[in-house]
């Protein structure tokens, strides 16, 4: 959570540099063109550094509950692509989905994380150069019979992106996962858990 708010933070001084700076007005005058509108495609990276685990037991007459939080890291690569409609100053939105798989195995079994994360964001064009998004996702882990427990729940994902051309654009953010998991240990007996992923992202696209 203080990541969260820390991350805000910045993405709002930042917004507030950009508006006073008489050279970023500049270049919005000059560069006017820069609005997107368009389905684009682009590659993603992803660095998963922090799992947060919330758990409960029940069964037998007895129950028990408690979380834990670890530091990890699984980097992720792969495309995104979508649809992206946002002006050259103002308010915006882009919807679409990141296919990711890591670079590594996992540390539990035999396989490589994949994952799907639809995701639709609300954007806000501070100039032609700045834009800041926000919005939320719903990711699918794939790749292994194991995948099949876990259940999406809604995630979140903030950042800036920085125009490079009208059609180029260079993203980078912060991306939170929740995922649910119910099982039946065993009879009358069941466990609930939610696993919340999160770390930094970022991404280069092009808009046609």
């Amino acid at each position: 959570m203080k990541k969260t708010v820390f991350i805000l933070t910045l993405i709002a001084s930042i917004s507030s540099f950009a508006q006073s700076n008489s050279l970023s007005t500049n270049m919005s005058k000059t560069s006017s063109g820069n609005s997107q509108k368009g389905f684009y495609i682009g590659a993603d990276y992803m660095n998963i550094s922090d799992v947060k685990i919330d758990y409960s037991f029940r069964g037998n007459g007895r129950s028990a509950s408690g979380d834990t939080v670890g530091g990890t890291h699984i980097g992720m690569g792969g495309i995104t692509l979508g649809y992206n409609k946002t002006p050259d100053r103002g308010f915006g939105f882009s919807a679409g989905a990141r296919f990711l798989e890591s670079f590594n195995r996992s540390e539990y079994e035999d396989w490589k994380i994949q994952m799907i994360i639809p995701e639709a964001n609300l954007t806000l064009a501070v100039n032609s150069l700045l834009v800041i998004y926000a919005g939320l996702n719903s990711a699918v882990f794939t790749g292994s019979s194991s995948a099949d427990r876990l259940q999406s729940r809604p995630g979140f994902q903030s950042g800036l992106g920085f125009r490079l051309t009208k059609n180029v654009a260079w993203n980078a953010g912060y991306t939170i996962i929740n995922q649910h998991i119910n099982d039946k240990l065993e009879i009358g007996t069941a466990a609930e858990v939610d696993v919340r992923y999160s770390g930094f992202n970022s991404n280069l696209t092009y808009t046609f």
